[in-house]
């Protein structure tokens, strides 16, 4: 290797240890409103503005129920919402980063899905099998409130800003676009089979995105084609205006259920106005069901800064109390590696960082590479338990599907965990963490308890621990003497 190019090892390895960068911090706001999910899929948000407009509907509109009484709402806050529902492609991507299995599959009884002639329950139904085909770009369906959440918390880590369902009132506005009519684009019903997917024109079945005309702000497919959860508890609407309302009350209807606005395929025309209401209890699982996602303008969340020397002190505290293999322990490298040094804390960290950074230098060069074109993972046994990517790595290797794994990793903003259920596919099972990781831990949950295996590529090892020789019988001391007289004099 040219000397040159080790210089630049040791220099970028030398400034990783003083320097973390959120991936968030140098990405534009302009890239906000397309996001990257990964494999040439993508996302796309549009940027809704503040103001004020009358929520639900009045008493003579066509169709009106009792509970679209208006009223008027002020929404302060910029926001940035879906352009579409989330599709099938993009619902993949996330179930390939995360292993991630919907309430449907994991239930006993699956989802209810499309017979032919009514929504039914059964075990095959799930985001897969609505009982009708669909494209990569028709919205998911089939998903539960709680799955929805499940998407929104990877968004959030793969993009590094919180996501979120919007809340009905953020619905209701960005789907008006700054009309009053029952449509925003009038009031006849020809109106509504214009912009939506419903009853009398969608023959029972979802369609892909983007096929009906945005509305004002750019959204489509804001009617019909599937129900889009939101944040709220259903329930009547507070009297009077109201400024950026969310309702967090669960007992205001006969039991707990969450809002879902905008419609379905099965639904009829009229249910797929804009101010439309429907509640539905959060674990239900229908092949109508679906979700968009929001998120704030302000600039995205930042992890809290962790110090990157401090990753192998977090391993081997996470790791401390764990039991390998029967006859075995777990040790971290670094408890029988680390030198004893002196001269207080300050002086103690500048080694510990001119160590560290050119004990990844050498580690480079001995193993023929960077790490960024490295791509086997760590070896126990013989065998190899994982495989890294640029956002993330594949865990394999003969591991039932279902075990339970809590993974550790740092990927550049100090060790961070998930627990996940191995679920074998082509490659493995993806964990995604967004940028190349390093110090991988995978423990196997189900078997940790009975000694089971600690798979790691770094930091911990599992050790040998000889047999403990048998205890030696000892003679009993004699009894101490005993004295007729004073004390002796010592």
């Amino acid at each position: 290797m040219h000397l040159s190019m080790l210089v630049r090892r040791f220099c970028l390895a030398t400034a990783a240890c003083f320097v973390c960068i959120h991936p968030a911090a140098v990405r534009s706001e302009s890239d906000a409103l397309h996001l990257d999910l990964g494999a040439e899929v993508r996302l796309d948000l549009v940027e809704i503005s503040p103001g004020t407009f009358l929520q639900g509907s009045a008493a003579d509109e066509p169709g009106h129920r009792l509970d679209e009484t208006q009223r008027e709402v002020r929404a302060t806050k910029k926001y940035l919402l879906g352009k579409y529902p989330v599709t099938r492609v993009q619902f993949a991507r996330f179930v390939a980063d995360s292993g991630y299995r919907t309430e449907a599959e994991t239930g006993v009884s699956g989802g209810f899905g499309w017979s032919g002639t009514a929504l039914v329950q059964k075990k095959e139904f799930t985001w897969q099998n609505p009982g009708f085909s669909q494209t990569p770009n028709d919205p998911v369906t089939l998903v539960t409130y709680n799955d929805a959440q499940a998407f929104l918390k990877w968004l959030s880590q793969k993009c590094g800003r919180e996501f979120r369902l919007p809340t009905e009132a953020e619905w209701e506005y960005a789907a008006r676009a700054g009309t009053k009519t029952p449509w925003p684009n009038g009031a006849d019903q020809l109106s509504g089979d214009a912009v939506s997917w419903n009853k009398a024109n969608a023959g029972n079945t979802t369609h892909p995105v983007g096929q009906k005309p945005d509305n004002a702000w750019g959204l489509s497919d804001m009617f019909g084609n599937v129900w889009e959860w939101c944040e709220d508890w259903y329930g009547p609407y507070a009297s009077g205006p109201a400024t950026d309302p969310l309702q967090t009350n669960p007992k205001l209807s006969d039991k707990p259920r969450r809002v879902l606005r905008g419609g379905s395929w099965l639904r009829d025309r009229m249910d797929c106005r804009v101010c439309a209401r429907y509640r539905n209890d959060p674990a239900s699982r229908n092949a109508d069901n679906g979700f968009r996602v929001a998120t704030s303008v302000t600039a995205p969340h930042a992890a809290p800064p962790v110090e990157r020397a401090s990753s192998v002190f977090l391993k081997r505290e996470r790791f401390a109390n764990l039991q390998g293999p029967a006859g075995h322990r777990v040790v971290t490298k670094t408890e029988k590696e680390q030198p004893v040094m002196e001269g207080g804390l300050g002086g103690t960290l500048v080694v510990f960082i001119i160590f560290g950074a050119i004990y990844t230098v050498i580690r480079s060069v001995i193993r023929g590479g960077s790490s960024a074109s490295r791509s086997a993972g760590f070896v126990a046994g013989g065998r190899t338990f994982t495989r890294i990517g640029n956002d993330g790595f594949w865990i394999t290797g003969d591991i039932a599907s279902g075990t339970p794994l809590l993974c550790c990793y740092d990927a550049g903003a100090g060790m961070q965990e998930t627990r996940v259920r191995f679920e074998p596919g082509p490659e493995g099972h993806f964990i995604y963490t967004g940028s190349r990781p390093s110090h991988i831990t995978v423990v196997n949950l189900a078997a940790t308890s009975q000694g089971g295996p600690i798979f790691d590529d770094d930091d911990v090892e599992i050790r040998n621990i000889p047999p403990s020789p048998p205890p030696v019988p000892q003679t009993p001391p004699p009894p101490p003497p005993t004295y007729d007289g004073p004390p002796p004099a010592y």
